[in-house]
């Protein structure tokens, strides 16, 4: 499976007792590791999401990941702000891309990398 590691958090953090991972809570720090599901994962601030980010810079929905014919997609939902995608700022609407290992990306003030296998394994 692969997985998501909260790499950098910047900016206004909320109340991290709000941090749920399907429904679940979780350290909300730099450097968890998040096993990505098998079905579509949406991520934002609110409680209805999957991951939940308590951030006052991430959007109510702000993106999703799921998987396609074996693969995962990153997709940019909108909002205020632009996503950063390997280095490189996306000033279009929706950004949809498919992820590779070591990919990294920034949405609001909270950082990402994906791995597309556990991290030391």
């Amino acid at each position: 499976m692969p997985f998501l590691v909260i790499t950098e958090i910047n900016g206004d953090t909320l109340d991290t007792s709000t941090a749920k991972f399907l429904q679940q809570p979780y350290e909300f720090a730099v450097g968890t590791v998040i096993e990505l599901p098998a079905a579509e994962m949406r991520v934002g601030r609110t409680a209805e999401n999957d991951l939940v980010l308590p951030c006052s810079s991430i959007s109510r929905t702000h993106f999703r990941i799921f998987p396609e014919d074996g693969r995962y997609i990153f997709e940019h939902l909108g909002g205020r702000q632009f996503p950063i995608y390997n280095g490189q700022m996306v000033y279009s609407g929706a950004l949809r891309r498919e992820m590779q290992d070591g990919d990294t990306f920034r949405e609001g003030g909270v950082c990402f990398r994906y791995l597309g296998s556990a991290p030391n394994s």
